[in-house]
């Protein structure tokens, strides 16, 4: 199998209240007579998992019995699975084998074989609840035109997933978005919808792509979709797909394919994978990173981080480079074979469901009556994403509230990266008595803005201590003090937020990762990439060695504290054939965290 391709589009079929949504293979074409083809599946809408009791679905509410009811707090947790039937599943693929010609390159099929027929795999996957901000995050992002309220929810899970696997999401809530959310789902008011962004990775069977323009011209169409936008310099991945046509439309940016020899000459496909897949698009954002774009900034928030992959694609994403393009002219081959990351949305509104879980509310909702709460002060600091950073050591915090004397007082906390068996880290709920301002006996500096209600918080990342050149999956460079803060000032910073996330994904950084060779390496060759940050303050050296260029790589920096990066990187790779010839290419720099495929040199002629 070479993977799902989108050269000849796709098809959908319903069954059993289910929508099935199918790719074939790349390989098809290349199929030998009387082998079957491959082809790919996915669900084509989200659906509420179920259990032996019900959907996978909880919403609890904390209210105060002695003071205004919407003062409450709450918990959502809610699992999204495919659910389907076998029969459905049976039923689906039958009607798309009764669709598809027998003599398709593509769709063609000689016979029925169930496993022929392959789930999907998500590189990444982010979930999000529109209309609703069901965290502590008080930011209206712009969709389809609209201001709604919006949340962000973390994965219980994070990594490539299969198509047909369960994923679970908890999101801890403040009184208002409690209020919202309840006015949703439990009065049935206000719409819901609930967002997932699919990262899939699809094969463009060609031998060579080539991208052709002036940085400068295309610099100023981006600024001009952004304006557009009205987001000042950022660009979302759908304005930037919508940018990118407009450029090629005008003229300021010519792409161009050369198909391999699978690809039948004729039919539309080499002018669907340019016009009508995301090919030109992932092939134009790869070029243009380093060039004119930077990538997604770092945020205050953990939910978008790199495991989860990229920021949901309504939020702003890439920034139009403020700096002139360092190189007037784009020319470039891209020689082989070539993959991409497609990011796909599927939103649904849970209408049936959510009437369903309405008529059974002993079983979905739930009110929880804290003894004593009024008197209590409590924060959850959560790790996020330890396990999927190969840098970290350990997540600390430190807090400062005053205990029941009025005196200020420091409380810590750490949390060790696990070996293994790995599990997901525990929370630090931190609970103290509650103390009004009239009895605190002193206030420290730095933090008069203090209430009752607020916690002083500083949290800290410490990073490891691995070789500058390695082969294994990630190389970190530093050159000073190891403790990373994110909270730079010394007696930390106020929060009044029910959850705290602690995550590297906070600090200014640079994670370029996966990276990975492309084409491959021949039989008897290997490779040597070396990297460089723009201010030459950090470098890192990785080697493939024969027949081991499936394995990426990962290169993470991370600065001084208080230092920012650029984001601005270079590298360059040396071939050798195994015979004595070694072949380097030049120097070819980008910019920020993220996917990156490395140009292997190849003799020209």
């Amino acid at each position: 199998m070479k993977g799902p391709t989108e050269i000849a589009g796709v098809r959908t079929h319903e069954a059993g209240g289910h929508s099935f949504v199918f790719y074939p293979d790349a390989d098809n074409p290349a199929r030998a007579p009387g082998r079957a083809s491959v082809f790919h599946w996915m669900p084509g809408r989200l659906h509420l998992g179920r259990t032996s009791t019900g959907y996978g679905f909880r919403f609890t509410r904390y209210p105060r019995r002695d003071i205004d009811d919407q003062e409450v707090c709450g918990i959502l947790r809610f699992t999204l699975a495919p659910d389907p039937s076998e029969a459905a599943v049976d039923d689906a693929l039958r009607a798309f084998l009764l669709s598809c010609p027998k003599d398709d390159p593509y769709w063609g099929w000689t016979s029925y074989n169930r496993d022929d027929f392959v789930p999907l795999t998500f590189q990444y996957t982010h979930t999000t609840l529109s209309n609703i901000a069901a965290r502590a995050d008080r930011t209206a992002r712009t969709l389809a035109g609209i201001t709604p309220w919006y949340c962000e929810t973390q994965g219980a899970t994070s990594g490539p997933m299969s198509s047909t696997d369960a994923r679970t999401y908890t999101t801890l809530m403040g009184r208002i978005h409690t209020q919202w959310l309840e006015e949703a789902i439990v009065d049935g008011t206000a719409p819901l919808t609930v967002n997932r962004s699919l990262g899939i990775e699809f094969t463009a069977p060609v031998r060579r792509l080539t991208a052709q323009g002036d940085w400068r011209a295309i610099r100023s169409g981006l600024l001009a979709t952004a304006k557009e936008s009205g987001t000042g310099t950022l660009l979302t991945l759908d304005a930037l797909s919508q940018a990118v046509g407009r450029l090629r439309a005008d003229g300021l940016l010519t792409m161009d394919s050369v198909t391999d020899d699978t690809v039948p000459a004729k039919g539309p496909y080499r002018s669907r994978l340019l016009d009508h897949t995301g090919c030109a698009d992932a092939y134009f954002l790869e070029l243009a990173r380093g060039a004119v774009l930077d990538g997604p900034p770092v945020t205050g928030t953990a939910l978008t981080g790199p495991a989860d992959g990229p920021p949901n694609p309504w939020g702003p994403n890439w920034q139009v480079s403020a700096d002139d393009p360092p190189k007037p002219a784009l020319a470039h081959t891209s020689e082989g074979g070539y993959r991409y990351l497609r990011s796909l949305t599927l939103d649904t509104r849970f209408t049936a469901e959510f009437d369903e879980i309405r008529r059974e509310p002993s079983t979905y909702f739930f009110n929880v009556y804290p003894d004593d709460e009024r008197h209590d002060l409590t924060r959850v600091f959560r790790p996020v994403h330890v396990l999927d950073n190969p840098g970290l050591e350990a997540l600390a915090v430190s807090c400062w509230y005053p205990d029941e004397t009025g005196k200020f007082t420091l409380h810590s906390w750490s949390c060790l990266r696990p070996g293994p068996p790995q599990e997901d880290p525990p929370p630090w709920y931190f609970t103290t008595k509650w103390v009004p301002y009239e009895s605190v006996k002193e206030i420290p500096a730095g933090m008069e803005d203090w209430t009752p209600n607020t916690t002083y918080a500083r949290r800290m990342i410490r990073v490891g201590h691995p070789p500058t050149v390695n082969t294994e999956l990630f190389v970190l460079s530093r050159s000073d003090d190891w403790n990373l803060y994110i909270d730079p000032v010394s007696n930390g910073r106020p929060f009044d937020d029910i959850a705290i996330d602690v995550s590297p994904a906070m600090l200014s950084h640079l994670d370029v990762h996966p990276i990975r060779l492309l084409p491959g390496l021949r039989a008897g060759e290997s490779a040597e990439v070396w990297f460089a940050t723009a201010e030459d303050t950090h470098t890192a050296g990785f080697a493939w060695p024969d027949r081991d260029d499936d394995r990426p790589r990962r290169w993470m920096v991370f600065p001084p504290n208080g230092a920012k990066l650029s984001g601005r990187f270079r590298y360059r790779t040396t071939v050798h054939d195994g015979g004595g010839a070694v072949r380097t290419g030049p120097w070819i720099e980008r910019r920020g965290s993220g996917a990156l495929y490395v140009r292997i040199p190849r003799p020209t002629g």
